[in-house]
């Protein structure tokens, strides 16, 4: 992985964090964390970071989770602005990504929906 890349993952999960605790007077944190996470989800690195993170055990369960549901979230509420080329990474490696993480199955059923209903 490159250093950009490795940068990229980084912020990704520090903003992940972020967006997912549940600490009464941070809204105003979490709602920019959120934004953040939502402008970098048009850059082309974006998905397949998030993939790496939600499949690589060297992660803790709670950041994967947190990813997946992201993924869950921005295919429900922003498809459209997703660009042309992640949501065709979106559909051709989601099988590699259920293959990968199924300890996340219910998640998993919920994020099948929301594509198939894309």
């Amino acid at each position: 992985m490159s250093n950009e890349s490795s940068q990229m993952m980084k912020i990704i999960i520090d903003n992940l964090t972020t967006t997912f605790q549940n600490n009464e007077g941070k809204s105003e944190n979490i709602r920019q964390s959120e934004e953040f996470l939502l402008s970098l989800s048009q850059t082309p690195d974006f998905y397949p970071i998030l993939f790496t993170i939600i499949q690589s055990s060297d992660f803790p369960i709670s950041i994967q989770k947190a990813s997946l549901i992201y993924l869950q979230n921005l295919i429900k509420h922003h498809f459209l602005l997703i660009p042309e080329s992640s949501k065709h990474f979106l559909i051709s490696n989601y099988p590699t990504l259920i293959k990968n993480s199924l300890q996340f199955l219910q998640i998993h059923r919920n994020l099948s929906e929301n594509l198939i209903n894309c």
